[in-house]
């Protein structure tokens, strides 16, 4: 195990079927050791070769288009408690190269939300320095994550579903939370509470290392180096997809990822939450549609573990043929 009791392992001994049985099945972090060793071998994430061969060119930071060279700048000299950090959706249209320059690791190839056009934001590329990264927060749209590390250490703090890390309180509505201003604020102020708490889970990844983060996790990532590379992305796996549909079906007001259709936005008489509802239900829909034509079975899955009974009571007050199934 590594540290604060989250599990580590060598992708070549464990197979796709340990994988979902023991990690992803029952929700549980892990890092793959090496699962990512091909990729982070190759010069494409040196800091100067980065410099070289897309130094001109714009990412998206902090909310703003910056060239890579000045944010590389910026991060090696920045002393500052929440430095700026590289976060790019869209890094494969500034730079189609680097989308092309690595491959997904296997246990997280069957991705549902492929079927759907357009799908939520999926993929990021990830650079920044010491004291960098990104505060606690549960991946949108019911997903789980991948996430490589190719340059630089990373350390990794984790809750699971249902218990809120202390100092972060979620609004009422699920779209915000209130939290320290900083990652280094919340260390001060919380992380003792937190590493007292039974179901804290701490770790850390190096280069070529993959970490496995279940649906529904809070998680908070601190850079340690002055230099740190990392790519992610989110998936929907045929496990997983229960955990999406409910979402989408019973509070698509959380939707995430998506750009609202003109004609949404121009709807007056519908707040803020109503016209995130529209755009989840249509993502639902055409999703369950392309399951439908595609992969009926996943989805016939996914609905009888939605009809499940969730409770203890509804167990216990479930038709006799529920309970049986159950």
């Amino acid at each position: 195990t590594g540290l604060g009791g989250c599990a580590r392992r060598r992708p070549g001994a464990l197979t796709m079927r340990e994988f979902v049985d023991e990690f992803e099945r029952p929700g549980l972090p892990v890092v793959l050791e090496g699962a990512a060793a091909d990729v982070a071998a190759r010069d494409t994430w040196d800091r100067d070769v980065l410099l070289a061969r897309f130094g001109a060119r714009r990412f998206h930071v902090g909310g703003y288009a910056c060239a890579l060279e000045d944010f590389l700048g910026y991060a090696a000299a920045n002393v500052d408690d929440t430095p700026l950090y590289l976060f790019d959706k869209r890094f494969a249209e500034a730079a189609p190269e680097l989308g092309a320059e690595y491959e997904v690791p296997e246990y997280f190839r069957d991705d549902l939300f492929a079927l759907t056009e357009p799908r939520p934001d999926w993929r990021w590329l990830i650079v920044g320095g010491a004291r960098s990264g990104s505060a606690w927060h549960i991946d949108p749209n019911g997903s789980s994550a991948w996430n490589a590390t190719l340059r630089g250490r990373k350390r990794w703090l984790f809750f699971p579903p249902r218990t809120t890390p202390p100092g972060v309180r979620p609004s009422a509505d699920g779209l915000d939370l209130v939290a320290p201003l900083s990652i280094m604020e919340w260390v001060t102020a919380f992380y003792k509470e937190a590493r007292a708490h039974p179901h804290f889970v701490e770790a850390h990844s190096g280069p070529g290392d993959v970490v496995f983060v279940p649906r529904g996790w809070w998680h908070c990532v601190v850079n340690q180096d002055d230099f740190t590379v990392a790519v992610t992305q989110n998936f929907v796996s045929p496990r997983g997809l229960y955990a999406t549909l409910d979402l989408l079906r019973f509070r698509p007001h959380l939707v995430s990822g998506l750009v609202r259709d003109e004609r949404v936005d121009e709807c007056d008489d519908l707040d803020e939450m109503r016209k995130r509802a529209v755009v989840g239900t249509a993502l639902h829909d055409r999703l369950v549609s392309a399951l439908r034509r595609q992969r009926p079975d996943v989805l016939s899955a996914a609905e009888t573990e939605l009809a499940r009974p969730k409770t203890l009571w509804a167990r216990l007050t479930a038709p006799a043929a529920d309970a049986t199934a159950a």
